[in-house]
């Protein structure tokens, strides 16, 4: 497989949040043999870089397009993603993001003996960046994976808390803990989610209409195999009725051993509208005012 046009049409990116069910959707979609999984490359986060990463900078009140260095150096000539450059640095990351991802497909194509495979890229956190992405890889295609933010947000508020999955792993960082400190959280976790919707909504809109679909976690929820079999359909996967079945029904939460699944817990929680009960009054009034409009626009209830 080279590294131009065959395998740009190969990759399929889920874009959209973090906490919002990519990781079951990506093992749904692993049902097909065909299909090479790479769970978070990262290369989106380090492409578009958040304000706060670099000044460190709380955000009280800040545009999506002003969230990113990217969109605050755009016009900066010495800015190296600079506007002014795109043209030369847009097809230099093209062939650096394929010619990385070709090494680790033809390893799996050769580990697995695939005669036609497709790449799924789950790249949640790095969909600050999907925008820049999906301009440099304009012929591959894109699942734009849509959860309701104080769902995503409760989520994180539980995975930033002490003794959980995630702290587990983030050795020498400390766990959210007062109120002020959870205030501070959940609006820093607002903006970022609305910038990294804003974000990929517009690139998805930008993208060929053939190479994208748009999937709502909670209508995934709801109808798992209607959902597979239009993903299945859309890729091409070669699933039989039956094995969309039998991949839903394996990956279905209640099925998770028991260890896996719970508050602190990787799988949380399979439930829409758990913010209701977890977040705050005042974490949900805040949330209310910084993500309500576009909640609204998503169609999303917000009484």
């Amino acid at each position: 497989m080279t590294t131009g046009e065959d395998l740009e049409e190969r990759l399929v990116w889920i874009l959209g949040s973090p906490r919002s069910g990519s990781t079951w959707l990506l093992g749904l979609l692993k049902a097909s043999p065909r299909v090479i999984a790479i769970d978070e490359p990262a290369i989106g986060s380090h492409i578009a870089i958040p304000v706060t990463s670099i000044t460190g900078v709380r955000p009280v009140r800040v545009a999506p397009d002003r969230f990113r260095v990217n969109d605050l150096r755009s016009d900066a000539p010495d800015y190296f993603f600079a506007r002014r450059y795109e043209h030369v640095w847009r097809p230099l990351l093209r062939d650096l993001i394929l010619g990385r991802l070709a090494a680790q497909v033809a390893d799996a194509v050769a580990e697995r003996k695939i005669d036609d495979p497709i790449c799924v890229l789950k790249e949640p956190h790095g969909s600050i960046g999907s925008d820049v992405l999906m301009a440099a890889l304009p012929r591959s295609r894109m699942i734009f994976l849509l959860r309701d933010g104080r769902d995503v947000i409760d989520s994180e508020v539980d995975a930033a808390s002490a003794g959980s999955w995630a702290m587990s792993i983030l050795e020498g960082y400390a766990p959210v803990g007062n109120a002020a400190d959870r205030e501070a959280f959940v609006r820093e976790r607002a903006h970022a989610w609305l910038a990294r919707t804003v974000i990929t909504e517009a690139a998805y809109q930008r993208h060929p209409p053939d190479r994208r679909m748009r999937v709502r976690y909670e209508d995934l929820l709801q109808d798992a195999e209607k959902h597979l079999g239009a993903l299945d359909a859309w890729l091409d996967l070669r699933l039989e009725a039956p094995e969309i079945r039998d991949r839903v029904g394996k990956t279905q939460f209640g099925r998770l051993r028991p260890e896996v699944r719970g508050c602190g817990r990787f799988a949380r929680a399979a439930t829409p509208g758990l913010w209701r009960q977890n977040l705050r009054p005042s974490e949900q009034a805040l949330l209310e005012e910084m993500l309500g409009p576009k909640l609204r626009e998503l169609g999303y209830d917000v009484a």
